[in-house]
């Protein structure tokens, strides 16, 4: 089994040549095994900040895999992601790969008319968005 993790409070940085012909599945998968409490991810929310470990984000992106095949999404489906550059982003991006699906993200600082454009030529099955923002103008989605 290959560790990139000799040490349990100081990882090794991998080099280039050690992860060569790994997925980010796989990246995920072995450090989720060999330190999966490890924090992996900080986010500012409030007036602190919210840690995520290896854990979390294998436990998000499988059942964000899950989540999408129940919706009757598979391989080379596009996925819309109207997200702000977060966790959940980082979680369902992976998880869109992992299931062989195609992401295409949208920049959040556009107009609504330049998103309902993008989303009407971008043959994205469907939008995946946490803004409320977003949720009026469905009417206007492919």
């Amino acid at each position: 089994m290959l560790s990139f993790f000799p040490h349990p409070v100081q990882p090794k940085a991998p080099q280039l040549q050690d992860i060569l012909g790994y997925t980010l599945s796989d990246l995920l998968d072995i450090a989720h095994q060999n330190c999966p409490n490890r924090p992996l991810y900080f986010q500012s929310q409030g007036k602190g900040w919210v840690g995520y470990s290896n854990h979390d984000l294998k436990r998000f992106v499988n059942h964000t895999v899950a989540g999408l095949r129940q919706l009757g999404l598979e391989a080379g489906d596009r996925i819309a992601l109207l997200l702000k550059s977060d966790f959940s982003f980082l979680a369902i991006d992976l998880a869109c790969a992992q299931a062989g699906m195609i992401t295409v993200p949208l920049d959040l600082s556009q107009t609504i008319e330049n998103i309902l454009y993008s989303l009407n030529h971008s043959e994205a099955h469907i939008p995946l968005c946490c803004e409320s923002k977003y949720s009026q103008p469905t009417h206007a989605l492919p």
